[in-house]
């Protein structure tokens, strides 16, 4: 069984993460770099690259109204980048093009599959984080909800939906109360 080290400081975001992961891989806990470090040490020695820091963003393309298509750009950290590009400069020219990173970049996205390339996880980050803003930090509810819209959206465009399928499945709803909604789904499911 494959060990994930998590490495978070907010309870909750930590909590949610051992859920999604627990089925499939050992999962080691720590809240901060410290911790981090000593939980490394103590599980011995790593089968892969000790670590990968990466920063990501990613932009929702509308169309007639729609999520359209998402663009994601990954910048990894100037060692993992420094190992993975090694050998690939073909013409020697010190550039890298697209030609040159293409099967680099196709072996990295069909590794994030296996993790559904963190949509659900980062999901459930930010609706923690809107639950945090509406208990605590009533401030920083409209920007969190926004957070969370957002990778909703993502996460629906991912599944090959958007926010009209949701409409609709709410119009479906209108007028039940929430017991017979949910009653309603049970005895279909």
């Amino acid at each position: 069984m494959k060990t994930v080290l998590i490495v978070e400081d907010v309870a909750l975001n930590r909590d949610l993460l051992v859920q999604l992961l627990e089925d499939r891989y050992r999962v080691l806990l720590a809240d901060d770099g410290q911790a981090a470090l000593a939980q490394a040490a103590a599980t011995g020695p790593a089968t892969a690259h000790p670590h990968v820091w990466i920063s990501v963003a990613t932009t929702v393309v509308y169309g007639n109204g729609a999520v359209t298509a998402l663009r994601h750009r990954w910048t990894f950290d100037e060692i993992y980048t420094a190992m993975a590009i090694q050998g690939l400069d073909a013409n020697n020219d010190g550039a890298y093009d697209r030609a040159e990173l293409a099967e680099l970049a196709k072996v990295n996205v069909h590794g994030l599959k296996e993790f559904g390339y963190f949509t659900t996880a980062k999901l459930g980050e930010e609706a923690v984080e809107t639950v945090i803003a509406a208990m605590a930090q009533p401030d920083k509810l409209v920007s969190e909800a926004a957070d969370l819209m957002f990778h909703l959206c993502v996460l629906l465009a991912d599944a090959g939906l958007d926010l009209d399928d949701v409409r609709a499945e709410l119009d479906r709803r209108e007028g039940l109360s929430g017991h017979a909604e949910k009653a309603a789904r049970t005895k279909g499911a």
